[in-house]
C-alpha cells in the first residue's frame, strides 16, 4: 500500500498559474470575441507543483454579463487542442455573471503543460460583458506517461497490486487489475475533490 500511495502523490500535482490575471478590466463588446493568451512553464522548478503532463485543466474566470447564457468560453492548449469550456445557453438569463468559476476540461490528457494557452470568450448578447480576471490551474504529473497518457501509470500500479506481469493472459488477473485500476481512478478523483473542497 505504501508504494501505491507514493505513486498517487506524484500523480496529484497542481500548478496554479496566476499570470493570466488581466491588468485591467477587459471589455467584451456584444457580438464580438475577446482573445487572451497566457504562457506557463508548468510551475517548473517547484517540486511540489510542477506539472509536465496534463490530466485536467481549469480556467478560473470572473466576468460580468447582462445575460450569462450569451457567453461562450474556449480554451486552446499549446498543442492546439481546443476545448469548449462553456457553450451558449438560451435559458440561462442570470445577470450575475461568473465569480471565480472553475471551467474544466480533460481534453488535454497526456499533453505537455508548458507553452502558450489561449482563452477565447464570445459575447453573443445585446450588451457588452467584462472580464475581470482569469487564472489557469493545471493538474497532472511530472513523471513520464505511456502511450495512452497518465492512466498508464495508474494501470501499471493496478497490475502490480494483483501480481499481473507483462504478457500475462490470465483472465482472472486481467479482471482483477481492471477492477483495481477503476478503484484507483475513483480514489484519485475523490482525493482531488476533497482537496479542492478544503481550499
Amino acid at each position: 500500500m505504501q508504494e501505491r500511495w507514493y505513486v498517487w502523490r506524484r500523480l496529484g500535482g497542481m500548478c496554479h498559474d496566476k499570470s493570466g490575471v488581466v491588468p485591467h478590466i477587459q471589455t467584451i463588446p456584444h457580438g464580438n470575441r475577446l482573445h487572451l493568451q497566457i504562457y506557463t512553464n508548468g510551475c517548473a522548478g517547484d517540486r511540489n507543483s510542477q506539472v509536465k503532463y496534463l490530466e485536467h485543466v481549469q480556467a478560473i474566470v470572473t466576468l460580468s454579463a447582462p445575460k450569462r447564457g450569451d457567453i461562450q468560453i474556449y480554451l486552446t492548449s499549446p498543442k492546439g487542442t481546443r476545448s469548449t469550456l462553456l457553450a451558449k445557453r438560451a435559458r440561462d438569463t442570470s445577470r450575475t455573471g461568473f465569480r471565480d468559476w472553475a471551467f474544466m476540461t480533460t481534453h488535454n490528457w497526456g499533453e505537455p503543460a508548458y507553452g502558450t494557452w489561449s482563452l477565447e470568450i464570445d459575447n453573443d448578447g445585446w450588451d457588452d460583458a467584462e472580464l475581470l480576471k482569469w487564472d489557469l490551474v493545471m493538474y497532472g504529473t511530472d513523471v513520464p506517461v505511456g502511450q495512452f497518457g497518465a492512466e498508464d501509470t495508474l494501470l501499471s500500479v493496478a497490475q502490480r497490486s494483483v501480481g499481473l506481469k507483462d504478457g500475462s493472459s490470465s483472465a482472472s488477473s486481467i479482471i482483477a487489475a481492471t477492477i483495481t485500476y477503476r478503484y484507483l481512478i475513483v480514489f484519485a478523483l475523490a482525493i482531488t475533490f476533497f482537496v479542492q473542497s478544503t481550499n
